[in-house]
């Protein structure tokens, strides 16, 4: 199959799409094109489908009507595309297939519900047939990415309003929902809150619905548990720099009340990390070292020098500077880190901090029904 070489889909028009049809040059092994492929009649506009081809495989014949969407194709649009297209199976008597520029894995079980086939410009081919065929070749990257979306909005800073949607599950308009991300500590542009809730609507985890003002619409999270699972899978562990252990000369209650006291007083950054800070969200043995995570440490030990020592042996007390600022989002009295963020650092971890992390898990989404 040729490729282009254009990284945005909104450079790939229907013509084009149309014409590499034509010329065979769309991928459907290990079926193989019967004839070439035929416009559909124009006369028959009650049939809004764009081409017919025939495919065969050990001597049996599928014939396919298709439905050709150009540009960057999000979920919502192929499902609005899927519950059209069934209407004229019957009358078309050939099975239903989707031609677009990029399948995402997650378009699979729509498909499959629906019996509708699937085929894009990346190589990927998903043909489901019951009883006769079934073909999966999902594998295969997204070689159009549409050049206005966020790489990935549920990693590092982008992942703030996904978070924040798990915090509260609807909001009465974007300008809300940006308030709410920097009473949280979540500083964010608007335009890029936009571009990120136009992704997770896109991706079918949000939706927009009337608002309570004229020509606003309110925000309402619709699939929490397929959320979270999307900010575990793409969750990559803090990188720290500048770590820094020590052992106090106070005990640690103490120490941890005179640290909120000077964040609160001085405004610096600091906050415990997501493991040390757990035991607040879960029934787990709590670690002997009290862990950090702050913009400078240097600092925060100049500061305490009092009531510390550096050192690498018996420390019970560690300070990081992390390199993003998420860390910090949705942190609560006592220097407790967010929930969320805990749930994301224990998850991986062994089997105690993973049970710890499944009883987070449950609360994040009890308090999303």
């Amino acid at each position: 199959m040729s490729k282009s070489n254009n990284t945005s889909s909104e450079f790939i028009h229907h013509t084009a799409m149309e014409q590499r049809l034509y010329d065979r040059q769309i991928d459907f092994s290990p079926l193989k094109y019967k004839d070439a492929p035929m416009e559909r009649d124009v006369r028959q506009k009650k049939f809004p489908l764009d081409a017919f081809v025939d495919l065969e495989w050990n001597g049996i014949v599928f014939p396919f009507a298709i439905d050709i969407k150009c540009g960057y194709v999000p979920l919502s649009l192929i499902r609005s595309a899927i519950e059209q297209m069934p209407h004229y199976a019957k009358q078309l008597d050939r099975h239903l297939m989707i031609y677009i520029p990029y399948i995402p894995n997650e378009a699979k079980q729509m498909l499959s519900d629906a019996e509708i086939s699937g085929v894009d410009l990346c190589g990927n081919l998903f043909i489901s047939i019951p009883g006769k065929i079934y073909i999966e070749r999902l594998d295969n990257p997204n070689l159009f990415p549409s050049a206005s979306s966020i790489r990935n909005i549920y990693r590092k800073n982008s992942s703030l309003v996904p978070r924040m949607f798990l915090l509260q599950p609807q909001f009465d308009s974007m300008t809300d929902l940006v308030v709410k991300l920097r009473q949280h500590k979540g500083h964010l542009t608007q335009p890029t809150v936009s571009k990120i809730c136009q992704q997770l609507e896109e991706n079918l985890i949000i939706k927009k619905q009337k608002g309570i003002a004229v020509n606003q619409k309110s925000l309402v999270l619709i699939q929490p548990e397929k959320l979270l699972e999307q900010l575990e899978k793409n969750y990559t562990s803090v990188y720290s720099q500048n770590v820094r252990t020590a052992k106090l000369k106070i005990p640690q209650t103490e120490f941890l009340e005179r640290l909120v006291r000077w964040g609160e007083s001085s405004g610096e950054k600091i906050v415990q990390t997501g493991i040390s800070g757990a035991p607040a969200y879960a029934v787990m043995v709590r670690e002997n070292i009290l862990s950090f995570y702050c913009r400078n440490v240097k600092k925060v030990l100049s500061v305490f020098e009092s009531d510390l020592e550096e050192t690498i042996r018996f420390s019970d007390v560690c300070f990081a500077e992390p390199s993003e600022n998420f860390v910090y989002f949705d942190s609560r009295e006592n220097l407790l880190p967010s929930p969320i963020q805990s749930y994301l650092e224990l998850v991986n971890g062994d089997k105690r901090e993973q049970q710890a992390a499944e009883a987070i898990r449950q609360n994040l989404l009890n308090h999303n029904q």
